[in-house]
C-alpha cells in the first residue's frame, strides 16, 4: 500500500556509466546503504518529514488580512489547498516564511541553498548572512518590528508549533504535543535546542540533513536546486534517507577528513614551490652554480609541464572511458532496437500470408516472408528486391504469391484480412531509425575507442619522461654547492616534502576508508532500489508524454581538487533518467539538465523528489512552485491531474500557489480533487492573497477581473 504524503505546490512563474540492472547492487555514494537490516530492526528505515497543518502570520503590513489586522490564519486540509495571488502579493514571500520557519538563522549556506551542492557538506549549519536575515525585515515599512510567524506540523505522532519573529528570525516559542520547550540563552542557544529537536523527532544525522530534505525533497521553489540533476545533492540525500543516524553523519565525517586531507596537502605543495624558489636565489648568489642552475632551472619547468599535463591527460583519460562506456551502451542498444525492429517487420508479413493464405505450407510461407524482409532469397541468397516488392503488392491486392491468380480464384482465401500497408510503413520507418542509430552509435564508439587508446598511449609516454627527468634533477641538484643557506633551505624543503607525504597518506586512507565504508553498506540502497524505480515509472508517466525511466550508473564524485591517478577516484553507482526522444528509437542517457527541455528538466526531478518522499517517508509535506511558465496548455492539465492524484491518495495534501495567469493546472488539479463540489466549496481550499495581501496597483485597478480569473480556475472554466 503507498504511504500517505502531504504536498505543498506553489504554481509560478557527471558524468554516466554503464547501466546496471535494477536489480543489481546500488551503491550510492556518502550514503550508500543503511547499514543493514539488523541495525535498522530489520525494517527499512523511514523518515518523519513534517505534514503542516496550521500558518499564522500577524502583524506583517504585506499580509494585512480581511478584516484589516487579522493577517493570515491558515489550517491545511486533507487534500487540495490553493494559495492564489498575482504577482508581487507574496506568494513567494509566504513560502519563505515557512522555510525559515524551520530553518531559523541557518542554512547550508551563508546566501541559502545553492543551485548545485558541494562533494561535501558543511560539518554544522551555516549563519545566514544579515541580508538574508532581514529579508522580511525589509520588505516592509516597519521593519516588521510586530510580525510574527507560527507554524505547526505533524512529524510522525508528534505536533510541532514554532514560532518566530519575522524582523530577525528569531525563535520565540516552541512547542512539542502542546507542552513548551524550555528556551533559555541567547539566540544562537535557541536555535542549537530547536535544531536538536527537530533532527530528533525527524530522524536525521544532523540538522544539515534536516536542510537538505527542506531544499532537495520538501520545497519545490521557483530558484529550486535539482534533486536528481545535481549529482551531489542526490548522493546527500540518498546518504541521509538510507543510513541510519550514526552512519549517515559518519559518512558526512570521511569526506569532510578526505577534502581536508587533500587540502592541505596542496597547501604544502604550494610552500614547497615558494621554499625551491627561494633555494634557487640563495644558490644563485654563490659563486660556479650560474650553469647548473640555469640547466635544473630548464629540466624543472619542464618537469612541471610534464607533470601537469599528466595529470591533465589522466582526467582526460577518465572522461574517454566514461565515453567510451557509454558510446558501448548506447550501440549495444540500438543494436537491439533495430533486431527487434526488423523482427517485428518480419512478424507483420509472416502473419500477413498466415492470415489470408491459412493453407500455404510453412516452409513456402517462411521463404516468402524472409524475401519481404530481407529482400534476400532464403534458398539462394542472392538479391530479390525486385521480387520483394511484387510479393507486398500481391499480398496487399489479395493475389496468390505463387501463382499470382486474384482473390475471385481462390477457394482459401480468406477474405476479412487486409495487409496493414500503414503499420507496415510505420515499422519499417522504426527499422531503419534505429539502422541509422546502430550506424552512428558505432561510429561514436570507434572514435571514443581511439581516442581512448592515443590519450593512453601519449600519459604513458609522459610518464616515463617524468621519471627520467626526475632522475636528471636529482643528479643536478646532487652538483649543487652545500652552504649553510643552502643545507637550510634544503632542510626546509625535506620537512616541507616529509609533511607533504604525510598529508598525501592522510588522504589515501581516507579514501580507501571512504570506498570501504560505503561497500560494507551498499546492502540498504539495494532493498530500496527496485521501489524507487517502479515509482519513479508510475510518477513520471503521469507527468510527461514521453517515455522516461530511472536507471543505474556509475558517478566520480570529485572530492580531489586536481585531477590524478584513477586510483585516487572513487565510482559508485546513482541514478539518472533516460528518455526516448523523437528521432531516435532507442532511450537515451540524459546525464546534464541541458539535455532536456526545461519542463521535463523540471517534471523528471518532480518525479524524482516525489519518489523520496513515497519510498523513504510515511508522510511528508511537499513545496514546489509549479513550472508554469514552462508548460503548455494541454502540458499544465496533465501535470495538475498527475499532482491531484498524487495528493490525493492516502490523506496526502497538496498546498497550491498560483498568479492566475495559466491557471488550467489549477483547474485540473480541483477537477481530479473536487470533481462535483460547489465553487463555494472548492473556494474553501483557496488561501486567497487577494483578500488578505496587501494590495498593489494592479490589484487596485483590476480587482474584479483578477477575482472573474480565480473564479474560473477554480471552477474549472479556465481551459
Amino acid at each position: 500500500m503507498p504511504r500517505p504524503n502531504s504536498m505543498v505546490l506553489c504554481s509560478q512563474t557527471a558524468r554516466g556509466h554503464e547501466l546496471l540492472p535494477v536489480a543489481h547492487v546500488l551503491w550510492v555514494l556518502a550514503a550508500v546503504g543503511c547499514s543493514n537490516s539488523a541495525r535498522l530492526g530489520g525494517r527499512p528505515k523511514v523518515i518523519r518529514l513534517p505534514v503542516l497543518t496550521e500558518l499564522k502570520v500577524t502583524g506583517y503590513e504585506l499580509f494585512p488580512g480581511n478584516p484589516p489586522g487579522s493577517g493570515i490564519a491558515w489550517s491545511f486540509q486533507q487534500g487540495l489547498t490553493v494559495i492564489a495571488g498575482i504577482n508581487g502579493l507574496g506568494k513567494t514571500t509566504l513560502l519563505m516564511m515557512i522555510l525559515r520557519s524551520f530553518t531559523g538563522r541557518y542554512d547550508l549556506t551563508t546566501d541559502g541553498a545553492q543551485q548545485t551542492l558541494s562533494v561535501a557538506l558543511p560539518s554544522k549549519p551555516m549563519r545566514l548572512n544579515p541580508r538574508h536575515i532581514s529579508i522580511f525585515q525589509d520588505r516592509v515599512t516597519d521593519g516588521a518590528a510586530n510580525a510574527r510567524v507560527a507554524l505547526s506540523a505533524r512529524i510522525g505522532t508528534r505536533l510541532i508549533t514554532i514560532k518566530r519573529r519575522l524582523n530577525n528570525l528569531a525563535l520565540e516559542h516552541l512547542s512539542i504535543d502542546g507542552q513548551p520547550v524550555e528556551l533559555s540563552g541567547g539566540i544562537d542557544a535557541r536555535e542549537a535546542v530547536f535544531q536538536s529537536r527537530l533532527t530528533e523527532l525527524i530522524g536525521l544525522g544532523s540538522f544539515v540533513d534536516v536542510l537538505l530534505l527542506l531544499h532537495h525533497v520538501m520545497l519545490f521553489y521557483e530558484n529550486r536546486p535539482g534533486a536528481l540533476w545535481d549529482t551531489n545533492a542526490q548522493r546527500h540525500l540518498l546518504r541521509a534517507l538510507c543510513l541510519d543516524s550514526g552512519d549517515a553523519s559518519r559518512a558526512v565525517e570521511l569526506e569532510r577528513q578526505l577534502q581536508r586531507a587533500d587540502s592541505q596537502a596542496r597547501n604544502v605543495h604550494a610552500r614547497i614551490t615558494t621554499a625551491q624558489r627561494r633555494l634557487r636565489q640563495a644558490l644563485q648568489q654563490e659563486g660556479g652554480t650560474d650553469r647548473i642552475l640555469a640547466e635544473l632551472s630548464a629540466e624543472q619547468e619542464l618537469l612541471d609541464a610534464e607533470v601537469f599535463e599528466a595529470a591533465r591527460l589522466e582526467e582526460a583519460l577518465q572522461e574517454y572511458d566514461d565515453q567510451r562506456r557509454r558510446a558501448r551502451l548506447a550501440y549495444e542498444r540500438a543494436k537491439i532496437v533495430r533486431e527487434e525492429a526488423d523482427r517485428a517487420v518480419e512478424r507483420l508479413k509472416y502473419t500477413a500470408l498466415l492470415t489470408r493464405f491459412p493453407s500455404m505450407d510453412d516452409t513456402i510461407r517462411l521463404a516468402l516472408s524472409r524475401i519481404m524482409t530481407d529482400g534476400r532469397c532464403l534458398v539462394c541468397t542472392a538479391p530479390a528486391q525486385e521480387r520483394q516488392s511484387e510479393l507486398e503488392k500481391q499480398v496487399a491486392a489479395g493475389c496468390c504469391p505463387i501463382c499470382g491468380s486474384e482473390p475471385e480464384a481462390h477457394d482459401n482465401l480468406v477474405p476479412a484480412h487486409e495487409f496493414d500497408q500503414a503499420r507496415l510503413a510505420q515499422e519499417r520507418d522504426r527499422a531503419a531509425q534505429a539502422k541509422s542509430e546502430e550506424t552512428t552509435q558505432s561510429a561514436l564508439l570507434e572514435a571514443s575507442t581511439a581516442r581512448h587508446s592515443e590519450t593512453l598511449a601519449q600519459w604513458e609516454n609522459l610518464r616515463n619522461s617524468i621519471r627520467d627527468r626526475t632522475e636528471r634533477n636529482r643528479q643536478l641538484q646532487a652538483r649543487l654547492p652545500d652552504s649553510a643557506r643552502s643545507r637550510e633551505y634544503r632542510n626546509e624543503l625535506r620537512r616541507l616534502r616529509s609533511e607533504h607525504d604525510e598529508w598525501r597518506a592522510h588522504r589515501a586512507s581516507h579514501l580507501q576508508e571512504l570506498r570501504t565504508f560505503f561497500a560494507e553498506r551498499q546492502d540498504a540502497i539495494t532493498a530500496r532500489s527496485e521501489e524507487l524505480v517502479e515509482s519513479f515509472t508510475e510518477l513520471v508517466q503521469t507527468l510527461l508524454v514521453e517515455e522516461v525511466r530511472l536507471v543505474q550508473v556509475q558517478r566520480t564524485p570529485r572530492y580531489l581538487e586536481a585531477p590524478g591517478h584513477s586510483s585516487e577516484h572513487i565510482q559508485v553507482p546513482a541514478y539518472a533518467a533516460e528518455m526516448r526522444a523523437a528521432a531516435r528509437p532507442a532511450l537515451t542517457r540524459r546525464n546534464y539538465p541541458t539535455e532536456v527541455s526545461e519542463s521535463q528538466r523540471e517534471l523528471i526531478d518532480l518525479a524524482f523528489r516525489l519518489t523520496l518522499v513515497t519510498v523513504f517517508s510515511e508522510a511528508s509535506t511537499f513545496a514546489m512552485e509549479t513550472p508554469e511558465a514552462s508548460l503548455d496548455g494541454i502540458a499544465m492539465e496533465r501535470v495538475g491531474r498527475a499532482l491531484a492524484g498524487f495528493a490525493s491518495r492516502n490523506g496526502n495534501r497538496l498546498i497550491v500557489t498560483s498568479n492566475l495567469t495559466n491557471a488550467g493546472i489549477v483547474s485540473a488539479m480541483f477537477e481530479d480533487t473536487e470533481p462535483e463540489a460547489e465553487l463555494e466549496l472548492r473556494l474553501r481550499r483557496v488561501l486567497n492573497l487577494l483578500n488578505v495581501a496587501a494590495p498593489n496597483r494592479a490589484l487596485i485597478e483590476d480587482r474584479e477581473r483578477y477575482g472573474a480569473l480565480l473564479a474560473e480556475a477554480v471552477g474549472g472554466l479556465a481551459r
